[in-house]
């Protein structure tokens, strides 16, 4: 299933580029199913910036290999939910996810649970916003990744990547799994 489900995803990925979305694209996809695999698939997985659904997606494939997780998929326009939820259905997939539609600021620092991996992808120039309303819930160990961080305009992500590179609380690198680039990022204390 795995095998099926995951070229499915990639397949997706391009109906997506065609209705001119701008989702992750499959290696960067691929490395979010790997993290949430890496993270036991235990505990709280938020996307923010969900958008059509295709990081959701990956993060709720990686879930699945072990089932014991929940990706938390956070997107403010309805009609990209209704696809991400129709997709879900459709992979199977729908069992590991759930979806908000809404603040998501608001949504962050009224969530209970500590999450385990935070996927950044929306506002861009708000990163550090959703960083500091979703600090509280990451323990230590608990992964940060953020999307676009060295494209399409790096100067946005100075301050986000200033707080996540202090090597106070995090540690962090910045990986090109494609060319917007992918911040990988470990709360250490």
């Amino acid at each position: 299933m795995f095998r099926e489900v995951l070229q499915k995803l990639i397949d997706y990925y391009a109906e997506v580029c065609s209705r001119r979305g701008s989702p992750v694209p499959p290696s960067t996809g691929v490395f979010l199913c790997c993290a949430a695999i890496l993270r036991g698939c235990r505990g709280l997985i938020v996307d923010v910036g969900a958008g059509y659904g295709v990081s959701t997606l990956f993060l709720a494939l990686g879930v699945s290999t072990g089932g014991l997780g929940r990706v938390l998929g956070i997107e403010v326009c309805r009609e990209k939910l209704k696809f991400l939820r129709a997709k879900a259905r459709e992979l199977g997939l729908d069992v590991f996810i759930d979806v908000v539609r809404g603040d998501v600021k608001y949504i962050l620092k009224a969530l209970i649970r500590p999450i385990a991996l935070l996927f950044l992808d929306a506002k861009k120039e708000e990163y550090l916003d959703y960083l500091k309303c979703a600090e509280g819930k990451l323990l230590r160990g608990s992964l940060v990744l953020a999307h676009n961080v060295l494209w399409p305009r790096l100067y946005v992500f100075a301050e986000y990547l200033r707080c996540v590179m202090d090597f106070q609380r995090y540690l962090t690198t910045v990986l090109q799994l494609d060319p917007a680039g992918v911040s990988f990022t470990v709360k250490i204390t």
